[in-house]
């Protein structure tokens, strides 16, 4: 459903890959701690979360390089 009602090219363009960067830590820490708490209890999605974040990383040095 939501690829057929998704944004076109002049709505909603999508935030930049360093838009987290902007974000203050005090912020960021407490959600990583709970992604950590999460990723503890249901181990099917803290591994799910995790291959997730290693990917997007790899890419985003992949992009940066080339």
């Amino acid at each position: 459903m939501w690829w057929r009602r998704r944004p076109t090219r002049g709505f909603g363009k999508p935030y930049p890959r360093t838009a987290d960067r902007q974000v203050h830590w005090a912020l960021l820490a407490p959600l990583g701690l709970l992604a950590v708490v999460v990723g503890i209890f249901l181990p099917l999605m803290g591994i799910s979360l995790a291959a997730f974040l290693v990917i997007d990383a790899v890419l985003g040095l992949r992009s940066r390089m080339g």
